[in-house]
């Protein structure tokens, strides 16, 4: 969460991020991939993605 927030700008932005639906998550939430350990994997590269603007 607070590496989001870093990156959004906000918590409150974060905590929408990790709520909404992700095109490159296959359309599901962020949120519901960290529950396993290969949906945490795919959430830190796709947010790493969209730190570098490379989305």
């Amino acid at each position: 969460m607070s590496q989001a927030a870093y990156v959004l700008g906000n918590h409150r932005l974060a905590s929408e991020w990790l709520t909404r639906p992700a095109l490159g998550l296959g359309k599901r939430t962020p949120c519901s991939l960290l529950e396993e350990a290969q949906g945490y994997r795919q959430v830190c590269e796709h947010f790493m993605r969209i730190e570098y603007g490379v989305y």
